[in-house]
C-alpha cells in the first residue's frame, strides 16, 4: 500500500497537462438574451440603517428598523449574531450592546469606507439572477441585504432573502482577519470580487438541497458539481477560480493534475465510499486535500464532481440546466458522463 501511495504522489509531480476547460467559456446553448426578464437586484443596506443610529437611540427607533427590515432582522438577531428573536424582550438591549462594541464599531467604519458603492455586485447579481430566472422561471429571486456579521457569516439565506456579511470581504490583509486567526487559505478569497459568486453559491445551495440522502461520496461530489456547473452558466464570463472559490494557481494545479487526482480516487476506491469522515476529507474546505500535495486546493472532490457534470452535459447536449438539477440519480450522471481523464 505504501508503494502504491508513493506512485500516486510521484505522478502528481510529473503530470503537467490534462483535459482543459477554458475559463469563462460558455456553451452556445447558454448564450441567451435576458433583456426581457424584469429582474433588478438592489442590495438593501441594513448595515447603514443599523449603525447610523446612535446606540442610545436604538430602543426608540427599533420599531422603525423592524418595520423596514422585518424579515431580515429576524434572521440577524436570531441566527447571525444570536441574541434572540427580534420581538424578544432582551433583544433591543443586546442589539444596543452589539452596536456599541468598540471593535464592531471599528469594523463597521472600515466597511462603510470600503463599500460606499455596491453597484458592481448589484449589476453582477442582476445579470446572474436574470439568467437564473431564464433557466428556472418558477424560482424565486431573493431580496438581498448587506449587514455586519461580527465575523460570523459571509452569506446567509432565509425565506426569499439572502444576506451578505460585508465584514467578511475586506481583503486578505485586513487586520482583524489576522487578529482573529483566519487561515491563509480562507483569507485570500475574502475580498469584494468574491461577493456575487458567493452570494449565488449560497442561494443555490439552499435552493437545490439534495433531495435524496446518500452516503456514497459520488452523490456528494455530483451534487456539488451541479451547483458549480450552474454557477458557471450564471456567470458565463467568470474564471473557473471564482466559480470554484480557488486561487488561479490552484485551478491550474487542478487542470494539470486531473489524471493523477482521478487515479487517486480510483486506487483508494473512494467514489462509492460510505465512510462519512473519510468522505469529508475530499469535500471540506482546507489548505489542501489530505493525501495530496500541499499545492492542491481543499475539497478537490467538489472540483472533480464539477468536471464530471461538465462532461455529462457536454455528452447530453439537449439537456437543460433545470433537467440536470432535477436528475436525482447521481450514479447515473457519473456513469453516463463517460468522464475518464487520461483514457
Amino acid at each position: 500500500m505504501q508503494n502504491q501511495t508513493a506512485k500516486i504522489l510521484f505522478f502528481f509531480h510529473i503530470v503537467t497537462c490534462a483535459i482543459f476547460f477554458p475559463a469563462g467559456c460558455t456553451h452556445p446553448k447558454h448564450e441567451i438574451n435576458t433583456d426581457h426578464i424584469g429582474v433588478k437586484v438592489t442590495i438593501r443596506r441594513f448595515d447603514l440603517d443599523l449603525f447610523t443610529m446612535s446606540p442610545d437611540t436604538i430602543p426608540l427607533h427599533f420599531s422603525s428598523l423592524n418595520k423596514n427590515h422585518h424579515r431580515f432582522l429576524e434572521l440577524f438577531t436570531g441566527q447571525i449574531i444570536n441574541i434572540g428573536p427580534a420581538e424578544g424582550a432582551a433583544t433591543v438591549s443586546a442589539l444596543r450592546d452589539f452596536v456599541s462594541d468598540y471593535d464592531i464599531q471599528s469594523v463597521y467604519n472600515d466597511c462603510k469606507q470600503n463599500f460606499q458603492d455596491l453597484s458592481l455586485p448589484e449589476n453582477e447579481l442582476t445579470a446572474a439572477f436574470k439568467r437564473y430566472k431564464y433557466f428556472f422561471p418558477d424560482k424565486t429571486v431573493p431580496e438581498v441585504t448587506a449587514f455586519i456579521s461580527g465575523f460570523n457569516y459571509s452569506i446567509v439565506t432565509g425565506d426569499s432573502l439572502t444576506g451578505i456579511g460585508l465584514d467578511m470581504y475586506m481583503g486578505a490583509d485586513y487586520n482583524y482577519y489576522t487578529m482573529l486567526g483566519f487561515p491563509l487559505y480562507r483569507r485570500w478569497n475574502m475580498n469584494k470580487n468574491a461577493i456575487s459568486a458567493d452570494c449565488l453559491r449560497g442561494w443555490l445551495t439552499a435552493e437545490f438541497a439534495p433531495g435524496i440522502s446518500k452516503q456514497e461520496l459520488i452523490y456528494s461530489m455530483i451534487h456539488h458539481g451541479k451547483i458549480l456547473y450552474l454557477l458557471e452558466i450564471l456567470f458565463p464570463e467568470a474564471h473557473d477560480s471564482l466559480i470554484a472559490g480557488y486561487s488561479a494557481k490552484q485551478v491550474e494545479w487542478c487542470r494539470g493534475n486531473i489524471v493523477p487526482v482521478w487515479s487517486f480516487f480510483i486506487d483508494k476506491q473512494l467514489f462509492y465510499s460510505t465512510d462519512y469522515s473519510e468522505n469529508n476529507k475530499y469535500l471540506n474546505e482546507g489548505p489542501f486535500t489530505p493525501g495530496m500535495p500541499q499545492a492542491s486546493p481543499g475539497g478537490i472532490g467538489k472540483w472533480l464532481g464539477w468536471q464530471v457534470v461538465r462532461a455529462y452535459m457536454k455528452r447530453f447536449d439537449e439537456l437543460s440546466p433545470a433537467e440536470l438539477m432535477n436528475e436525482p440519480d447521481h450514479r447515473k450522471i457519473f456513469m453516463e458522463s463517460h468522464f475518464r481523464p487520461g483514457a
